[in-house]
């Protein structure tokens, strides 16, 4: 193949094709000139994106797409600004509500202790039937007006909101004998009582002691021999030994802080009874309390450990000298706190009958205000053995 010459090129017709007259004239540019033209377009900036001069110029749509882009990650911002600052108030408030609320259902509730009087007869009656243990009891009556008349030792927890009891709107009082008639509806204020009868005392509720002996005769366990034998010999009719039943009942959410306070009260009416210089001999001698003996229903949780119905109840277990226990065939639901929430658990229910020594009232009583003082145990805490 020959070299070509500088110069206009010639195409040379080809066989069985005409030839390319007009398409490539004599005005064909050169290729080296075709080169420079290239480079000077470049220079210009035609055939680039870049304007004159060689800066970048941007494309119109896409600045404007990434404008709109923008624009719409900041309006997405600005709504979720203005939601979260929507749930923090919505927060607070329903946080303030429920301070609101809790402030609201406190209720400010003083409560006196009053001696024990018949005007509180239904009361005391029917805070006696829902302890579910005097059900079956023949002499109920009897031991209702007992509790009642017994002024020297016992007490009556009442609310003492507004007028004082004895002092109630309605109330009218008899100047001659200085005494006060109270409506019908004046005794709702009794929320609980508590005494101690000697069961050698009263011959009309013989049959409490003949249904407290019963229950003891028919517990068959190999370990409570001994305590059936001793409680029996105290709740003889020829036993010398005075023992004090402690009796009583009060509403559930009567403020723990009362309890030992309550039963400071009545152990104080027994000494007070004691030293009665004008009392008769035949009667006082009755306050003279070797043992209190307790009839309470307990519950077991799955350790085996024991809870009691009454807070008290738990101290005063810890110096028994003779218990016995047995099953109620009864299950009752309680509701425990667990990692911050309540779980609903199902305990078998007992009945005891325990005594201890009156000698050791004054430790118990201790004991309980101590605990109660740096808000130790609660309330139905458990107890080892059974």
């Amino acid at each position: 193949m020959e070299k070509q010459e500088e110069g206009p090129s010639v195409c040379k017709p080809s066989q069985g094709s005409a030839p390319l007259e007009g398409h490539i004239s004599d005005k064909t540019t050169p290729h080296s000139e075709v080169k420079k033209k290239k480079k000077n377009k470049l220079k210009n900036g035609k055939g680039s994106n870049n304007p004159p001069g060689g800066k970048k110029k941007h494309l119109k749509g896409v600045k404007k797409s990434d404008e709109k882009k923008e624009k719409k990650k900041k309006k997405k911002m600005m709504k979720r600004k203005e939601k979260l600052k929507k749930k923090l108030k919505k927060r607070k408030v329903k946080e303030a509500r429920e301070e609101d609320s809790e402030e609201e259902d406190q209720l400010l509730v003083e409560f006196e202790l009053i001696d024990p009087t018949d005007k509180y007869k239904d009361n005391v009656r029917i805070l006696l039937r829902s302890t579910e243990l005097y059900s079956n009891l023949k002499c109920t009556e009897e031991l209702v007006s007992i509790i009642c008349d017994q002024q020297n030792i016992g007490k009556f927890l009442c609310v003492a909101n507004g007028p004082n009891v004895g002092e109630k709107e309605g109330s009218t009082e008899d100047p001659a004998d200085d005494t006060t008639d109270l409506p019908n509806n004046s005794d709702q204020n009794v929320v609980g009582f508590q005494t101690i009868i000697n069961l050698n005392q009263y011959e009309e509720i013989g049959a409490l002691k003949e249904l407290l002996l019963q229950k003891v005769k028919k517990v068959n366990v190999p370990d409570y021999v001994e305590s059936v034998k001793k409680i029996t010999s105290l709740l003889s009719s020829n036993e010398a030994k005075n023992v004090g039943l402690l009796i009583g009942h009060r509403i559930l959410n009567t403020p723990i802080t009362l309890v030992p306070l309550i039963h400071k009260n009545i152990i104080e009416d027994v000494f007070w009874s004691q030293g009665i210089e004008d009392l008769d001999d035949s009667e006082k001698k009755f306050y003279f309390f070797d043992y209190l003996l307790f009839y309470t229903k307990v519950y077991k949780n799955e350790q085996g450990e024991i809870i009691f119905s009454n807070y008290e109840e738990e101290y005063f277990f810890q110096h028994k000298t003779y218990h016995v226990l047995w099953n109620n065939n009864n299950v009752k639901k309680f509701y425990e706190v667990v990692n911050g929430k309540n779980r609903e658990v199902t305990y078998k229910e007992f009945v005891t009958i325990f005594v201890i020594p009156f000698s050791k009232v004054g430790d118990a009583l201790a004991e309980m205000q101590r605990n109660v003082a740096i808000g130790g145990a609660a309330v139905g805490g458990p107890v080892g053995g059974g």
